[in-house]
């Protein structure tokens, strides 16, 4: 039976080695604690080829690339000096212990480059010349793009005020659009909460509208299941709606500055932006549609068409870190009876800055927005 009959055919060490595939090809959280064993023979030559044959089949990729590390018939020679043993296995189990613990933490943030930008402390800002479709008219506007990293709370659906180690790295979006229609203005925002962790939709995905006439709030919360709210001063408006969860289009933005390689390309469903929905009172849902990148020499574009609405939204940004919005457009049917026609909504960046803006709130701050280009 050897290591088999005392590990059961390792069936304890399999599921936290598997966890262990996203750590990268050298295992390097393995290295340190191996380093001292390797002295037992040049790459541990002494491993036994049947425990080898007989294991192997069994293993994932993960675990056939640490045999080449273990050496088995060696533990098999000392596991009658229980203590030697016991002290082994202790330090295995730690390896693993430590090895899932790092797995929990893995974010998308991947080089020190990455987590010097977005943990510096500080949001990135980006200011916005806005050109907003409403009422088969055009309107001038400002739009705002704040980006920040913080701890989320999946049990009280918030950011943590006091983090623990159930709490998800998050890059959260906060993004404002402000324009006049006539004489009253309209003032819209979505909140995203991006995981930085190996799960690929937000977990909350909130919009909110107000102008005269009223205000709307919409509350999607990622339960495995999109689990959404709907509260409108329009009649008949308001409700709730569970859908299954689908790439949305209100996370490309996110996806863009730390996630390009999980960008969705080809024939798919997704939920458009909320603010689209609400602007045109459509139903909350994923739609078919077509996403396409197109790589340039100093910007890439990616663009997505909605056969069934009409609608096109491409966004255009930096091909190189950080990957900067620098402006998109929309394009879909706006406005109704005679002035309905199709118009495009754009934004164009005007300025990004590096701020704790949270602290910027006294009068002697203004100048900030002055330098943001914003009114």
């Amino acid at each position: 039976m050897g290591v088999r009959g005392i590990i059961g055919d390792f069936s304890l060490i399999s599921p936290a080695l598997k966890g262990l595939k996203v750590i990268g090809e050298d295992f390097p959280l393995f290295t340190p604690t191996l380093k001292g064993v390797r002295g037992i023979g040049e790459d541990f030559p002494l491993i036994s080829p049947a425990l080898k044959r007989c294991t192997e089949p069994c293993l994932s990729g993960c675990e056939r690339h640490l045999l080449r590390f273990l050496d088995f018939s060696f533990i098999e020679k000392i596991v009658m000096k229980k203590s030697i043993f016991l002290c082994l296995m202790v330090c295995f189990l730690g390896i693993v212990s430590c090895s899932q613990k790092a797995i929990t933490v893995q974010t998308k943030l991947q080089t020190n480059q990455d987590k010097n930008y977005w943990y510096s402390g500080e949001a990135e800002i980006s200011s916005y010349k806005l050109t907003q479709a409403r009422y088969g008219e055009l309107r001038e506007g400002e739009a705002v793009m704040v980006f920040v990293t913080e701890p989320f709370s999946k049990s009280s659906n918030a950011k943590a005020d006091n983090p623990t180690s159930k709490d998800v790295p998050v890059l959260k979006l906060n993004y404002t659009k402000n324009f006049v229609t006539g004489i009253y203005p309209y003032s819209m925002m979505t909140s995203s909460f991006y995981p930085l962790n190996e799960e690929n939709h937000s977990l909350k995905l909130s919009c909110s509208s107000q102008e005269w006439c009223g205000h709307t709030y919409i509350e999607l919360q990622n339960k495995g299941k999109f689990e959404v709210e709907v509260n409108s001063y329009f009649e008949g408006a308001s409700g709730n709606i569970k859908f299954k969860s689908d790439f949305m289009e209100d996370d490309l933005w996110t996806m863009i500055r730390v996630s390009q390689n999980q960008l969705p390309e080809g024939e798919r469903m997704m939920v458009p932006s909320f603010f689209y929905l609400s602007l045109m009172h459509k139903p909350i849902k994923a739609y078919a549609c077509t996403a396409s990148l197109i790589k340039g020499d100093s910007t890439n574009t990616y663009t997505i068409l909605y056969p069934d609405l009409d609608r096109t939204k491409s966004i255009t940004f930096e091909n190189t870190f950080p990957s900067k919005i620098l402006s998109w457009e929309e394009t879909y049917m706006d406005g109704s009876g005679n002035k309905k026609q199709k118009l495009t909504t754009k934004g164009e960046r005007i300025k990004t800055l590096k701020s704790a803006y949270w602290g910027k709130n006294s009068n002697s701050d203004f100048g900030l927005r002055n330098e943001l280009g914003l009114k």
